[in-house]
């Protein structure tokens, strides 16, 4: 189908790991089919809409492009704060989410993160064992083989790197949240182990 300028109507498509879209209407008479096809694809996409905006069509592709990625950088802070509410909710005993560095390092020993998440500015010393990859806040001397543990000044990128040999999903946070800021990182878990 043919649209010319005086008769413009666009989606704009913004895709991150869960793809969502991000609907631009620009201020213009569309041609009389097109609205139907329109709302055909907004229906289509609509769980994976991550917001929309207007747009004129004298907007340039950096103007869009701009307007877009708030559109998506806000639908992406929402997901962020969803995800810190499910973990806080799960955690405590035998929950199904841990919070702070030890918990978070239990869990990656034994194999139970699903989900690492990591505040953007989570920064912390500590060390590994460089033979198994055993993480720790304070051991000097690794429990698994007994070699001197080395220092680590990033201990987040350590659990990443851990978290991502067991195949765990990675979220690194951006959207501020007063409960986790306390704790910095967390996980949601895959099993429980019983006391």
């Amino acid at each position: 189908m043919f649209i010319d300028r005086q008769e413009l109507d666009a989606l704009v498509a913004y895709q991150n790991k869960e793809n969502p879209v991000v609907s631009v209407y620009l201020n213009v008479t569309p041609p009389r089919n097109y609205n139907t096809e329109l709302n055909s694809l907004i229906h289509t996409t609509r769980q994976s809409l991550a917001g929309e905006f207007n747009a004129n069509p004298d907007d340039s592709a950096d103007e869009l492009r701009k307007k877009a990625i708030e559109v998506a950088q806000e639908n992406e802070r929402q997901h962020e704060q969803a995800l810190i509410n499910e973990m806080l909710e799960k955690s405590g005993p035998e929950g199904m989410a841990v919070l702070g560095t030890d918990p978070v390092i239990k869990a990656l020993s034994m194999g139970q993160v699903h989900t690492l998440v990591i505040d953007k500015n989570f920064k912390k010393h500590g060390y590994i064992c460089t033979n198994d990859h055993m993480l720790s806040t304070h051991e000097q001397t690794c429990p698994l083989c007994g070699a001197q543990m080395a220092k680590t000044g990033d201990l987040g990128d350590e659990m990443v790197e851990e978290a991502l040999c067991q195949h765990s999903e990675i979220e690194h946070v951006f959207a501020e949240h007063a409960d986790f800021r306390n704790y910095g990182v967390g996980a949601l878990l895959r099993f429980t182990l019983s006391s």
